[in-house]
């Protein structure tokens, strides 16, 4: 009799095991410490609004504790993400990132306000993600030496991180990126003026670095 009712539901049949309810509804959830739900029983809150209409089991069947799922799509608080390559990144909870169908919204902090004049760029300012620069003439900027890039940003070799420059020089001048110790440049080095570039600082092994022009 069981598997036929199964069978007009579309479902598996519950294994001989299952005490508890495998499925639940009303419109309250069951408080914590109630029996009879099964580990994993999901309970579809009637009475509930965005974000509070389903919930799992994650107790026993002797002692539940109903929480919300979270929903797909929509918000991703503050979790930790295994990468296939076992690198683990972790989305503060000031970053939090909004999924939507076709684009990925990012915090992004104040931009490095660059001074008119040579510098050695620091690993801060490049994680500001993007440099600003209003140069008087033209100004060259050596990258960070890839030690210095190790100690602050220490992902793994084969990674990267991009940013960008923009020059706001109306006219003229020109900044130009230079290598660093252990840290090259590879592609057009030279931000004319009015313009911007885009660049990819990868690891390629311990204190040391490439930075390509990719736009």
């Amino acid at each position: 009799m069981l598997g036929r009712i199964a069978s007009l539901l579309k479902v598996k049949p519950p294994a001989g095991d299952v005490a508890g309810l495998l499925r639940a509804h009303g419109k309250t959830v069951p408080s914590d410490g109630e029996a009879g739900y099964e580990t994993g029983c999901i309970f579809a809150h009637t009475d509930g609004a965005a974000g509070g209409t389903l919930y799992v089991n994650e107790g026993d069947v002797d002692d539940c504790d109903f929480n919300a799922v979270e929903a797909v799509g929509n918000t991703i608080a503050a979790k930790t993400i295994t990468a296939l390559t076992s690198t683990t990144a972790s989305i503060a909870t000031a970053d939090t990132a909004s999924l939507y169908a076709e684009s990925v919204v990012q915090s992004q902090g104040n931009p490095t306000d660059l001074v008119d004049t040579a510098v050695t760029l620091t690993i801060a300012q490049l994680l500001t993600k993007i440099i600003v620069a209003t140069p008087t003439d033209n100004r060259s900027q050596a990258l960070p030496a890839g030690a210095l890039m190790d100690a602050g940003k220490p992902i793994a070799i084969g990674e990267a991180f991009d940013w960008s420059l923009v020059n706001l020089a109306s006219a003229t001048h020109a900044e130009t990126i230079t290598a660093g110790v252990g840290h090259t440049i590879v592609g057009n080095a030279v931000v004319a003026a009015a313009s911007s570039g885009t660049f990819r600082s990868r690891r390629t092994a311990a204190n040391t670095w490439i930075t390509y022009r990719i736009a």
